[in-house]
């Protein structure tokens, strides 16, 4: 299959920012929500949440396409797309799940969305970081040398400690 792009950018790259942006700040006005009781708050997280389900489809799509052309002899890189995919699909799953029970509750959201949109948060970051590993560790469509290659890095805090348990945790599924 070839690859998807849009204006010379990756598909895939260009759709998912906005099911991370639109699902990351659901759990924001949930909790905003159960702090005041104010509907507003509870009725910005369904429709964000339900903007982030219908973004987070396309952006599978595109990304779907962008790991068929992943060569079978790349196994590390294919390791981080399986849990890049494999967590993309749990968060899918979470934020249907949740987008139905505020469907079908009075309130359109409490403590069962906000858990839900809380946890779809926590698999939307370990997702990025394995997307990040995707691009800055394989290449992954990533078109000739960086510029800023030689640019010194600066780190957070604990982030060795993050990279570890990620690696760790992939490696143990794979």
């Amino acid at each position: 299959m070839p690859r998807l792009t849009v204006a010379g950018h990756p598909l895939h790259a260009v759709l998912s920012d906005w099911p991370v942006a639109l699902l990351s700040t659901v759990s924001v006005f949930d909790a905003l929500y159960l702090q005041t009781r104010k509907m507003s708050y509870a009725k910005t997280a369904q429709y964000l949440q339900t903007g982030g389900l219908f973004a987070g489809l396309l952006a599978a799509l595109a990304g779907v396409a962008e790991y068929t052309t992943i060569p079978d002899r790349h196994r590390e890189l294919k390791s981080d797309a399986n849990m890049h995919a494999i967590l993309n699909i749990g968060v899918m799953g979470l934020t249907g799940l949740s987008v139905y029970v505020r469907k079908k509750g009075q309130v359109p959201s409490g403590k069962l969305p906000f858990l839900l949109s809380f946890v779809s948060s926590l698999g939307l970051l370990a997702s990025a970081w394995y997307g990040g590993e995707m691009v800055y560790r394989h290449g992954m469509r990533v078109k000739g040398v960086s510029p800023v290659e030689d640019t010194p890095e600066l780190e957070i805090p604990m982030s060795n400690r993050v990279s570890h348990a990620l690696s760790s945790f992939s490696s143990r599924l794979a």
